[in-house]
């Protein structure tokens, strides 16, 4: 994600090189018969949150907006079609090449893509290891 792009997500923003996130809570007035509300700003840095975790809801993330259409907007066969080379090629590099491929996978099996998917996923999957194949080969 880079500078340009924070601005796209609300409450995220870039200090000293950090992402933060600033989420604003509305909350009643301490009085205890009060209908005035509060407003309490609370701001987060992901520092503690593991590299695994960012990735697994980032992708999560992606991959829901885009199976409903709403990151491109196409019919449903050509969001298939799509999908092999947007979603499950990087997915693939993921599980492959990374140490979030435990974390990954989990991910998958909990969201039900593995079954929901599994056409598109091997075929991807069969692609992208001939690729391989053939690079080496080189």
């Amino acid at each position: 994600m880079g500078i340009g792009d924070i601005s796209q997500y609300p409450g995220f923003f870039i200090k000293n090189n950090k992402v933060h996130y600033k989420e604003t809570i509305k909350s009643k007035a301490a009085k205890q018969y009060s209908t005035k509300e509060e407003l309490t700003i609370k701001i987060y840095t992901l520092d503690h949150i593991p590299d695994q975790i960012i990735i697994c809801e980032g992708a999560k993330f992606y991959i829901n907006n885009f199976l409903q259409g709403s990151v491109v907007k196409f019919n449903a066969v050509l969001l298939n079609i799509l999908s092999l080379s947007l979603i499950w090629s990087p997915v693939f590099q993921y599980l492959l090449w990374t140490t979030c491929s435990s974390s990954m996978k989990k991910m998958l099996d909990n969201q039900n893509y593995i079954k929901n998917y599994k056409r598109e996923i091997l075929q991807t999957f069969e692609d992208q290891f001939q690729r391989i194949k053939r690079l080496r080969r080189q």
